[in-house]
């Protein structure tokens, strides 16, 4: 009997590895896995342990989130991600126009 969870998982990844046009082959490569152990997770006969379910989701480009749980608002990670950069690089100019004690310099910005 097979795990539902894990045939959902599966035929989710399924569907991004189509839908951004890689192969099984491609995929696994980029996850670092084997392409028959991509074929069972991909037809749920087998789980992902956590530290290939982030290989995968990074491959895949999509939140851990989203490949575990299919979350629609996750889908937005990439976004947020953009947003958070730009938050940052926003409050780093502020930081460059404040005039600090000399004894309360921040340290520099990393880039």
């Amino acid at each position: 009997m097979s795990n539902p969870l894990k045939v959902e998982i599966g035929l989710r990844i399924k569907q991004l590895r189509k839908e951004k046009g890689l192969s099984r082959s491609e995929l696994s490569e980029m996850a670092d896995i084997s392409t028959q152990f991509l074929g069972l997770v991909e037809t749920g006969k087998r789980g992902l342990s956590p530290e290939t379910v982030i290989r995968v989701s990074h491959a895949l480009g999509v939140t851990t989130d989203f490949l575990l749980l299919g979350q629609t608002d996750a889908a937005c990670g990439n976004e947020l991600t953009v947003q958070a950069q730009t938050l940052l690089n926003a409050v780093a100019e502020l930081l460059k126009s404040y005039d600090f004690p000399q004894d309360e310099k921040p340290p520099p910005a990393s880039e």
